[in-house]
């Protein structure tokens, strides 16, 4: 048991840490923020509109959406709510 715990932690160890990576357009306005492990969408991601409210946020989990995804109106009022298992 006390070898498994040690492997679990080496493992932990050794994964990278999350990167940010920044979407832009041809413009260069920023689009997307998307949290990266190991090149897998892994955390948090926000997605901007073109005037660069912020319209979706949500989260990943090994390149899956996971958990409550919401979406904003130009105004900043929640428009939607769907939630990912």
């Amino acid at each position: 048991m006390k070898a498994l715990w040690c492997i679990v932690l080496l493992l932990a160890a050794c994964s990278s840490p999350p990167l940010t990576q920044v979407v832009k357009d041809r413009h260069g306005r920023v689009r997307a923020e998307v949290a990266r492990v190991d090149g897998a969408k892994h955390g948090a991601v926000r997605f901007f509109s073109v005037d660069g409210t912020l319209s979706t946020e949500g989260r990943y989990v090994h390149d899956s959406r996971h958990g409550a995804w919401a979406t904003m109106d130009t105004n900043g009022d929640t428009t939607a709510i769907v939630t990912f298992d």
